[in-house]
């Protein structure tokens, strides 16, 4: 029994490369965000060179401290482990070696003895000393019959898998993004204890319960995107270790005690996915195309995020006169990034929808993308403003059905792109056609939505941010029963063309080109 073709393999970018980048992003502004923020409180009002050199400072301390304690872990783990040598199963290094010969890995590696660790298996160490450690319980199959050595070659072609260099980096990676996101948070929890107990602030009581609470909103948020990608690697793994064979990897997994699913809660607290599930997705290897809408809620927690702080940014550093545009270059900055995030999302969903013919889940990757954006906007704490009011999209009727109507439309149109291109070319042959089409398309029309629904959602907040001060409450604008519709009115040149025009080309461009282009000639074997 041969391995089935998995079919995402070479149909779209990796999903751990998404996750990655998504990661990197998150911990990476979260971290500099911080670094501002507490840089303009120590710094004197108007002094941008000690506000520069206080920034820089502050960045230092959760980046250096993350790398330690990333350090001392790793040193912790590797006093832990034995030698093989002088015990019964010093020939398994031998057998792991061979298996990176063959996968075409130019490196040796340490295999050693977890005496704590009974069944499992895990790789430990820097990309270019890498150490492969083994359970006591999993190097008791070396020596039993036949059947169990070729479960343990299983087992061992799966962390080998691991020891790739692509994959070794970004696992180290990620372990080190992860300790700089808690260092983060607790650097964060520190400094608003230490300014709760100097500052003299009657509403204190009630706004540092709700600034802890957005840090460890903001923490929780970037660790589940962190075990998403933990979750995925395994599963990468395991479509290696399935190449030529499937049945020993498949034996490996089975236990009658696992399930197919995990409760739902539990499922994405896990850093690795159970037995069970990775079972399921090597038999059915489609089910890795299926949308993931706790990922989608993910990415676009982040987004809500990063448009409220990058906003307050572009405020820091751009002159008065250009505040106004701000949104307009917040909504493309952010929009376009998260838009490829969900498109390739939306692509894989409609791929899988089609190979088992099903429906794509446009209705339900929109509503999480808007409920994703409005919730994380409210996990924003490094802005100027965040202590005196919201700084989120407006809670508002009309402005949660605007976004959620953006997402809508955004969704729905990459769910028409590709259930049009799979209708064309179901095998995947014309892979580098689609996103030569689609990719640029999703940009432009993305940038447009984000643009547009991120203006309205801002200077709406700007209004009724000043409409709270008593000295603008008899301003004309305050005054308006609608306010949602007067600053509607306002974006008159993003909503419009040419703007508009541009969006709509960039719309039509990959639906129609596959009917031009006329069905794939290439055969997709899974169809015979």
């Amino acid at each position: 029994m041969t391995a089935p073709r998995i079919h995402d393999a070479g149909l779209f970018p990796s999903q751990m490369r998404l996750l990655l980048i998504l990661l990197t992003a998150a911990v990476g502004l979260n971290t500099v965000f911080f670094a501002l923020w507490l840089g303009g409180l120590q710094a004197p009002p108007g002094d941008a060179g000690e506000a520069a050199f206080a920034t820089f400072r502050n960045l230092q301390w959760p980046v250096t401290m993350g790398l330690f304690v990333y350090s001392m872990v790793s040193w912790a783990r590797h006093r832990r482990v034995l030698p093989l040598a002088g015990t019964p199963f010093a020939e398994v290094e031998g057998l792991v070696n061979s298996l990176m010969a063959d996968a075409g890995i130019r490196r040796t590696v340490t295999v050693r003895l977890g005496p704590r660790i009974g069944g499992r298996a895990y790789v430990v160490g820097l990309p270019r000393r890498p150490f492969l450690v083994f359970g006591p319980e999993l190097l008791a199959l070396w020596l039993k019959d036949e059947g169990s050595r070729t479960l343990f070659t299983a087992i061992a072609r799966h962390e080998v898998a691991h020891l790739r260099s692509r994959d070794l980096w970004s696992y180290t990676l990620v372990t080190m993004l992860r300790v700089v996101n808690v260092c983060t948070g607790a650097f964060v929890l520190f400094a608003l204890t230490l300014n709760a107990t100097v500052a003299r602030n009657e509403n204190l009581p009630f706004e540092l319960p709700t600034a802890v609470a957005r840090v460890i909103a903001l923490i929780v948020v970037i660790e589940l995107v962190a075990r998403v990608f933990l979750r995925a690697r395994e599963h990468d793994a395991d479509r290696y270790a399935a190449e030529g064979s499937l049945e020993p990897i498949v034996a490996a997994l089975r236990d009658s005690s696992s399930t197919s699913a995990a409760p739902v809660l539990r499922g994405w607290l896990r850093r690795h996915p159970t037995r069970g599930v990775r079972r399921m997705a090597l038999l059915e290897p489609e089910r890795l195309l299926e949308s993931s809408p706790g990922q989608v809620f993910l990415g676009a927690c982040t987004g809500g995020v990063f448009l409220v702080t990058l906003q307050d940014m572009l405020l820091r550093f751009t002159p008065s006169a250009s505040h106004g545009d701000t949104p307009i270059a917040t909504g493309l900055i952010v929009g376009i990034p998260l838009t490829l995030f969900v498109a390739y999302t939306a692509w894989r969903d409609t791929w899988y929808a089609g190979l088992t013919g099903g429906r794509p889940k446009t209705l339900v990757t929109a509503a999480v993308l808007s409920a994703g954006l409005v919730v994380g906007s409210y996990a924003a704490l490094y802005t100027r403003v965040s202590g005196y009011g919201d700084t989120g999209i407006p809670l508002r009727v009309s402005t949660i059905l605007g976004v959620a109507a953006g997402a809508l439309l955004l969704c729905g149109w990459l769910s028409l792109v590709g259930s049009t291109w799979f209708r064309v070319d179901p095998a995947g042959a014309s892979l580098k056609r689609f996103t030569g089409f689609s990719v640029p398309a999703a940009a432009v029309v993305g940038g447009w939505v984000f643009a547009v629904v991120w203006t309205w959602s801002a200077r709406l907040r700007g209004i009724l941010l000043g409409c709270g001060a008593e000295e603008f409450r008899d301003h004309p604008v305050c005054l308006s029963p609608t306010p949602e519709a007067d600053i509607l009115g306002t974006v008159p040149g993003l909503v419009l063309s040419p703007w508009l025009a541009v969006a709509a080309v960039a719309a039509a461009l990959p639906i129609t080109v596959p009917r031009l282009i006329g069905p794939s000639t290439a055969k997709d074997p899974d169809r015979g």
